[in-house]
């Protein structure tokens, strides 16, 4: 019988080759082929349903995910207990590399919005590697810049532009990130709400 820590990061699947359904994006688009592979050797391939949570805000800072594919939201709670969308990640984002570099407790709550499938890689094994692959260190602080600049620029598009202008941004940004092209047009949903879009903009 699986423990709550086994059913809290999904369904374990056997070791396995790895195989990206698509060419990858995100922090393994920054890797060459190399790194890629031995990264990705050093965990298992886990199985979310759409719902479950991989990490809870506050919680111990003990892996990281590596998204293979499907989508997950990343929220916050409030002081007056509101749950705040940060954002989505997707097929190649890694997930929880802040509290684990930092030795910290999880900043957010990541929960997968579709049937999403990642690497799970302990912490110790993701900050030992990182020791002996520095370039994958820089880039590991890149997509921690990254998230910075994401956040400043926000905080200032929230005063400088009219709601309708940050609306018309952030469906921009989701519909290049994870969308789906239809012909001439990008299809966004039905994971991602108008309500989701609202939140973000």
């Amino acid at each position: 019988m699986a423990n709550d820590g086994q059913q809290r990061r999904g369904a374990v699947q056997p070791a396995a080759p790895v195989l990206l359904e698509t060419s990858p994006g995100g922090f393994l688009g920054l890797l060459t082929d190399h790194q890629r592979r031995s990264l990705l050797k050093l965990g298992a391939v886990h199985r979310y349903s759409r719902g479950q949570v991989l990490m809870y805000e506050g919680g111990p800072a003990d892996v990281v995910v590596v998204i293979l594919d499907g989508l997950a939201r990343v929220t916050v709670v409030s002081e007056d207990g509101k749950e705040i969308l940060l954002g989505f990640r997707g097929s190649g984002d890694l997930l929880g590399e802040m509290g684990t570099v930092s030795s910290t407790s999880r900043s957010a709550t990541v929960t997968a919005a579709t049937d999403l499938r990642g690497i799970v890689i302990r912490a110790a094994s993701f900050v030992a590697y990182l020791e002996r692959v520095p370039q994958v260190a820089n880039r590991v602080s890149y997509i921690l810049a990254g998230k910075l600049r994401a956040a400043n620029r926000r905080r200032l598009e929230s005063t400088a532009y009219s709601a309708m202008a940050r609306v018309a941004r952030v469906l921009s940004e989701i519909a290049v990130g994870y969308g789906h092209r239809e012909g001439l047009a990008w299809r966004i949903g039905p994971e991602i709400t108008q309500a989701d879009v609202a939140s973000l903009a």
